[in-house]
């Protein structure tokens, strides 16, 4: 009897025990929920403050542009257009009439009060809502007419003589060379031709001659005779002609001067040395 009451007490106390488990399991799962809940917060928190910093860099990286530097920009894009139309030579002139743009971007203020204007950068998506939209149209204003000045053929004459005509007209003279059998100085072309109009304080290209440069042939045991043939049709003059003792047959070019195959100006002279006659 004494056995069972000690048993049912044991028992009783098992069952306290068991129900503070419980309780104390209750209070865990609980606990768990609260931090579940605060690290689900956090994340939230820590995606939005990503969020946030990557929309920060992207604002540091776009383009920020005072209305100067914008209509600058656009300034130099009317004139690469305006370059375009330019026709080779003078002749009739052609501009841009009217040049319409809109841009959509984000306009702010920065800390003295002046307005920017920033640019979205190259790949970014940004939503239409953010963005303003800048609509810009542009004229051109008619100069007045100048008049045009026909260029001169200049062709055929020497180099200071057409500079002068050219100042004598109000235009501007360019001067290229070009190697040719002309006359050094001489000018053998232009551009623009003779008889384009062009407007005053234009620039016409002269091309102008410069001494040619050409292999000397080599004379070397030929006779003399046949040597002076080579020699000027190859574009040189005769130089000297010197007779000394040598082994060859008489009248065999033994030497010259230049040595062969060398460069020298067409027209320039050659010394040659032949054989003595016995």
């Amino acid at each position: 009897m004494g056995q069972n009451k000690e048993n049912a007490a044991e028992l009783e106390e098992l069952r306290k025990q068991i129900g503070v488990l419980r309780a104390q399991n209750f209070s865990l799962e609980k606990d768990k929920a609260l931090v579940g809940a605060q690290v689900d917060h956090l994340r939230e928190e820590n995606a939005k403050m990503q969020g946030r910093i990557a929309s920060l860099e992207r604002t540091l990286k776009r383009p920020k542009l005072s209305p100067e530097d914008l209509t600058g920009s656009l300034r130099n894009a009317l004139e690469k257009m305006q370059e375009g139309l330019v026709l080779p030579g003078g002749g009739v002139g052609y501009s841009v009439g009217q040049f319409d743009l809109e841009i959509k971007a984000h306009l702010s203020v920065n800390g003295n009060h002046n307005l920017l204007v920033e640019l979205p950068y190259l790949g970014e998506a940004v939503a239409a809502e953010n963005l303003s939209l800048i609509k810009l149209s542009l004229r051109a204003t008619p100069k007045g007419l100048e008049s045009l000045i026909l260029v001169p053929q200049l062709i055929g004459i020497g180099r200071e003589e057409a500079t002068k005509k050219l100042g004598d007209l109000g235009l501007k003279a360019g001067i290229q060379e070009r190697p040719s059998p002309s006359a050094v100085g001489l000018v053998i072309d232009q551009k623009p031709e003779a008889y384009t109009e062009v407007p005053p304080d234009s620039t016409v290209v002269l091309v102008v001659a410069i001494p040619e440069k050409l292999r000397v042939p080599d004379l070397l045991n030929m006779d003399k005779d046949v040597a002076l043939k080579v020699l000027t049709n190859s574009g040189f003059a005769i130089g000297r002609i010197d007779a000394v003792p040598a082994e060859a047959k008489p009248n065999t070019v033994v030497g010259q001067t230049p040595v062969p195959n060398t460069e020298a100006e067409r027209g320039s002279k050659v010394d040659l040395t032949i054989s003595a006659t016995r």
